[in-house]
């Protein structure tokens, strides 16, 4: 039961992590073009925490999407920790 809980953890981590990637691309690519997926990818990687804030004063709509998908990842990691011990 452990091992079905830990890969369960595993893969619900990758997914949202994966989607949170491919939104922060395609806002910064919205935002700047190639250059700022470039930036975005090396340069502004802490900026994937203040992201949301960041869009929200921009775009002016907060990102539900993205802070459910943080949560959930919050999740994941909890699951994960559970199902170690």
């Amino acid at each position: 039961m452990r091992g079905i809980l830990i890969a369960i953890g595993y893969l619900w981590c990758i997914l949202c992590s994966l989607t949170m990637v491919s939104i922060w691309v395609e806002v910064m690519w919205g935002w700047m073009g190639v250059i700022g997926v470039i930036l975005g990818m090396t340069l502004f990687l802490p900026g994937f925490i203040i992201f949301p804030f960041v869009f929200w004063l921009v775009e002016g709509a907060f990102p539900t999407g993205y802070f459910f998908l943080w949560l959930s990842l919050f999740a994941a990691g909890q699951l994960l920790r559970l199902s170690k011990d």
